[in-house]
């Protein structure tokens, strides 16, 4: 069991596609094949034995225990809020609702956190980091802005700049602002801690 939980462990260390869950199944069922006809050997167990009976069932348990631990995902993710690769390029696709008003309310800022993103994922890359990770959070690190998108400069397009008008305080309360307005946004559409925290980190 040991050795067939250390091959399934390995298998599952760069999952990013959902196809990677066949590779997984194909060589946690040959781990099995492998412990159960070297012991054979060694116990010099009748082959016609371990074809008809062992085999099968070491197979069907390799599937069966890969198929479990992806259906628990869904159940792990909402109840530990674990973020894994799969909810990644779920939150990276740009249908996702947040996404959409982003890019129709302040369609400046929509462009700036996905050049953000492409910048963030490059320098992860650069130091062996999460790549994926930093696009995804850089893609969601100023939603805040949709509230008041013409308050921020990437959404005035060269037009006139409101905060001439206003008080410095004023206007730093209204940029600060962003910041609350992305937190409330971020648990309204219930995303995972780990993205969440971009929103106030990225100053």
């Amino acid at each position: 069991l040991v050795f067939v939980g250390s091959v399934a462990c390995l298998t599952v260390v760069n999952f990013s596609r959902r196809s990677h869950i066949l590779s997984s199944i194909l060589w946690v069922s040959l781990s099995y094949v492998f412990i159960i006809v070297t012991m054979s050997f060694v116990k010099y167990t009748d082959f016609t034995e371990v074809f008809t009976y062992q085999l099968p069932y070491a197979i069907a348990s390799g599937i069966l225990s890969m198929l479990v631990a992806y259906g628990c995902l869904v159940l792990f993710e909402s109840v530990f809020d674990v973020c894994t690769t799969f909810t990644l390029l779920e939150l990276s696709d740009s249908n996702h609702p947040l996404q959409q008003q982003l890019a129709i309310k302040a369609p400046g800022t929509y462009h700036h956190s996905i050049i953000v993103g492409n910048l963030a994922k490059a320098g992860a890359e650069a130091i062996g980091g999460n790549a994926l990770l930093a696009r995804v959070g850089a893609l969601y690190h100023d939603i805040g802005k949709m509230d008041m998108p013409e308050y921020f400069v990437e959404n005035q397009l060269g037009a006139f700049n409101k905060h001439e008008t206003l008080a410095p305080n004023m206007s730093a309360l209204i940029l600060t602002s962003h910041i609350k307005v992305g937190l409330e946004l971020s648990e309204k559409y219930r995303l995972p801690k780990v993205i969440r925290n971009y929103i106030p980190e990225h100053h």
